[in-house]
Parts: structure tokens; sequence; C-alpha cells
């Protein structure tokens, strides 16, 4: 059994949403300085990294992070490779070999070399709306994608809706680079922060 990391690592020179905190890492305490042990402090947007969001993300009466069921989280995903691919649109899902029954979905593209600059690209690939009614119509219930948002730009807040209003769970800032097409087993867990409107996330795959 091969495990595939697939979270960005967490560092201050990671890409941010613009107008985000991002992230940043400091040592409150050093066994140098002659303290008994080291200590970090953190200091980060949720939404930075690998993160998961929740409906109350975009929607006042939507699922807090707690409230979404790690059954949702873990099993069977295909990871979809549709580099090349300017925009995730229904044409391109509906073109695409998606395997039948397919509940989880990570959408891999070209996006994954913009992790290595430290400034945010906004032509990065994401869902337009069509892509994401495709994607509700067919049954999908978690989708994620290889940078900051699973929408387009310029479609941010009309995507996100489209999938949370349907509970579809969200994960976004996953590192696809390593894993090909194909079916594997997702585990994403989310650190367990009360009310919130998301929360960072540990994921990774397991070849079947």
């Amino acid at each position: 059994m091969t495990i595939i990391d697939i979270s960005v690592p967490l560092t201050n020179k990671i890409p941010i949403w613009p107008g985000s905190n991002g992230f940043s890492q400091i040592q409150k305490k050093s066994i140098n300085d002659g303290y008994q042990s080291n200590v970090t402090l953190i200091d980060m947007d949720i939404h930075v990294g690998t993160h998961i969001d929740a409906p109350f993300h975009f929607l006042m009466d939507g699922k807090t992070i707690e409230e979404i069921s790690l059954d949702d989280l873990c099993g069977d995903a295909f990871v979809l490779d549709v580099k090349n691919e300017a925009t995730i649109s229904e044409t391109v899902l509906k073109e695409a070999n998606i395997p039948q029954n397919t509940i989880k979905l990570l959408i891999k593209t070209d996006n994954g070399s913009w992790w290595k600059q430290s400034y945010f690209n906004q032509c990065y690939v994401g869902l337009n709306t069509s892509g994401a009614r495709w994607l509700v119509d067919h049954g999908i219930k978690l989708v994620g994608i290889d940078y900051l948002s699973v929408a387009s730009f310029d479609e941010i807040h009309d995507v996100h809706k489209i999938l949370l209003k349907e509970d579809i769970v969200i994960i976004e800032g996953l590192d696809l680079t390593e894993p090909k097409q194909g079916m594997y087993e997702l585990s994403c867990l989310p650190l367990k922060i009360i009310n919130a409107d998301g929360a960072p996330a540990r994921a990774i795959l397991k070849s079947l």
C-alpha cells in the first residue's frame, strides 16, 4: 500500500488569497534560550494551504466545520487529470473519463506549479458555474482541487453557493502533482474548530 500526502507545506511564503492574513510561525520559547522546551506560536487564516470550506463560509444557515461528517471526508475518491484545460466546465467534465458512481472527485490541473511561487495567481484553473452544476446533477458529494479555490476567480461566489447549498464538501489547496488519474482511498481530516467556516486539514491518498 502506497500513501501519498496531498497536503501542501505551511510556510510564511505560501501563496495566499488576496486580503488573507496568511500564515506565520513564531518560536515563542527555545531550548537554546534557556527554556526546557521548544514552543511554537502560529497565526493563520483558516483558508490558507490545504483546507476545507464548510457551507457556513458562504451561507449563513449552512453547516459549520464540526458539523461535517467524517464519513463524507473519507472513502474512495477519483483523481481526474484535466491538465491543459483553462476552465473546468460542464463540457470538460462530460467528456472526462469519470467512473460511474463516483461521489468524491479530486481535480488535478496545471495549478500545481503555482505552489512554488510566493504570490497569488488569479489565472488559476477552477470550476465555472456550468461545471459546478454538472457536479450537483451527477451526485458528487466531495470535490477537491489543487489551488486556493475550487471556483474560477471571476465566479467565486456563484460556484461556491451552487456546491455548498447541496452540502458538497469542498477541499481546496491540495497538492496533486504526484497521484496519477485513477481511484484512491481518501482521508482528509480537518481541525475540529467549533462554529468555524472551514478548517486546515491534512489529506492523504492510499492506493487501492
